[in-house]
């Protein structure tokens, strides 16, 4: 048996659990820290829309958007309220 193929085994082994950790490393680092609550009055639009509006800036405005948003398409609803602050 020679040298090469020695090494080249081993190192086959460990590629599978690498990958492994590899991938965990990317799934939990790309997760947010910490989540904040939408602090809207419920999850009707219109409250987080108010809940918006009333944002003191274009930052808060920009988190409670975050924090409430649906994942779908009327998020674009919110989007145009933190656009008008």
């Amino acid at each position: 048996m020679s040298l090469t193929s020695r090494v080249a085994g081993p190192a086959l082994l460990l590629s599978p659990v690498l990958v492994f950790v590899l991938a965990l490393v990317l799934v939990l680092g790309a997760a947010p820290a910490i989540a904040e609550d939408c602090p809207a009055k419920s999850t009707q639009m219109d409250d987080i829309i108010d809940a918006i509006n009333a944002a003191p800036g274009c930052d808060r405005a920009m988190k409670i958007f975050e924090a409430c948003e649906f994942g779908a398409s009327g998020d674009v609803q919110f989007g145009a309220a933190v656009e008008k602050k």
